[in-house]
Protein backbone atom coordinates (compact mmCIF):
# COMPACT_ATOMS: atom_id res chain seq x y z
CA UNK A 1 0.00 0.00 0.00
CA UNK A 2 2.91 2.38 1.11
CA UNK A 3 4.35 1.83 -2.47
CA UNK A 4 0.99 2.20 -3.99
CA UNK A 5 0.89 5.54 -2.41
CA UNK A 6 4.73 6.31 -3.17
CA UNK A 7 4.42 5.42 -6.75
CA UNK A 8 0.95 7.66 -7.37
CA UNK A 9 2.76 11.10 -5.41
CA UNK A 10 5.80 10.54 -7.83
CA UNK A 11 3.73 10.67 -10.95
CA UNK A 12 1.93 13.49 -9.60
CA UNK A 13 4.94 15.54 -9.03
CA UNK A 14 6.38 14.62 -12.06
CA UNK A 15 3.23 15.46 -13.89
CA UNK A 16 3.10 18.78 -12.08
CA UNK A 17 6.93 19.61 -12.44
CA UNK A 18 6.35 19.05 -16.55
CA UNK A 19 3.36 20.40 -17.10
CA UNK A 20 3.80 23.84 -19.35
CA UNK A 21 0.68 24.90 -18.01
CA UNK A 22 2.08 26.16 -14.44
CA UNK A 23 5.54 26.87 -15.16
CA UNK A 24 6.66 30.22 -16.16
CA UNK A 25 9.20 30.18 -19.35
CA UNK A 26 11.87 32.33 -19.60
CA UNK A 27 11.24 33.00 -23.09
CA UNK A 28 11.17 36.30 -23.50
CA UNK A 29 8.66 38.39 -26.20
CA UNK A 30 10.11 38.79 -29.63
CA UNK A 31 11.47 42.21 -31.33
CA UNK A 32 9.29 43.83 -33.13
CA UNK A 33 9.51 44.22 -36.66
CA UNK A 34 11.57 47.35 -38.50
CA UNK A 35 10.32 49.83 -40.78
CA UNK A 36 11.33 49.02 -44.26
CA UNK A 37 12.92 51.94 -45.89
CA UNK A 38 11.53 54.46 -47.85
CA UNK A 39 12.18 53.55 -51.66
CA UNK A 40 12.53 56.44 -54.47
CA UNK A 41 10.03 56.00 -57.56
CA UNK A 42 11.89 56.24 -60.70
CA UNK A 43 9.92 57.90 -63.26
CA UNK A 44 8.43 55.39 -65.95
CA UNK A 45 10.98 54.28 -68.23
CA UNK A 46 10.14 55.51 -72.12
CA UNK A 47 8.41 52.64 -74.15
CA UNK A 48 10.74 51.40 -77.19
CA UNK A 49 9.29 50.31 -79.90
CA UNK A 50 11.04 48.29 -81.88
CA UNK A 51 8.66 48.47 -85.38
CA UNK A 52 10.52 50.28 -88.26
Amino acid sequence: MIRTLTFIALAATAMISSSCCICCTSDSKAPGLKRLPKFREFPAAPVVSYEK
